[in-house]
């Protein structure tokens, strides 16, 4: 769970930089941090400008290879069985979200 001030500070903020790498889907803080972010862009307008270092977009879009594997141990490790799915959906559903709005593939910079 997080820390109530860091919640409110994401709520409040106009603009989230979401940075996804190889181990973003073993934190659950990271995807309990991008739920939030993903439903203050829909309720509020928040702005995501997603950064996508040393992994794939689709990867991350459609939890595909080692990052959808870790996202599902991940769920697996923390929730009881009846949360596993309920959770597992909701985090895929903001994973989707986010990485389907146009952001920086690290890789292609220097």
């Amino acid at each position: 769970m997080q820390p109530p001030d860091l919640m409110r500070e994401i709520e409040g903020s106009e603009i989230a930089i979401v940075v996804f790498s190889q181990t973003y889907s073993e934190s659950t803080w990271c995807l309990d941090e991008l739920e939030l972010i993903m439903e203050c862009n829909q309720t509020r307008g928040q702005i995501v400008l997603p950064v996508f270092y040393e992994i794939d977009p689709s990867d991350v879009r459609h939890q595909k290879g080692d990052f959808g594997k870790s996202l599902e141990q991940t769920t697996r490790r923390i929730y009881s069985r009846e949360q596993q799915e309920r959770t597992l959906s909701r985090w895929r559903l903001a994973l989707n979200k986010a990485a389907s709005i146009g952001g920086w593939d690290v890789r292609d910079f220097r």
